[in-house]
């Protein structure tokens, strides 16, 4: 009669500790790497990077790499504020 439920429904989506966002980035920078060297070092220099995003990951939530590029003012979120302060002044 009962069937059986996932324990975590609300947990997101990541393969080998990365977000499909996160996995973007280290194609980007694979793809950019294979333009520069050898196919050889462009493969270990996304491997790098995939390891140092899942470095710097650890123990953050979702969307915390887009939110920190976010606030470095490299990749703008659609629908939130500049990280800046803004000042409303008439002059």
């Amino acid at each position: 009669m009962w069937t059986a439920c996932p324990k975590h429904l609300d947990e997101p989506v990541t393969i080998l500790g990365l977000e499909p966002e996160d996995y973007g980035l280290v194609m980007l920078s694979l793809i950019v790497a294979s333009l520069m060297m050898h196919a050889l070092l462009a493969f270990g220099c996304g491997a790098g990077v995939a390891w140092l995003f899942w470095w710097m990951k650890r123990g953050r939530p979702p969307g915390a790499l887009i939110h920190a590029l976010h606030r470095w003012e490299l990749v703008p979120i659609r629908g939130v504020l500049r990280p800046r302060r803004q000042r409303y002044a008439p002059w």
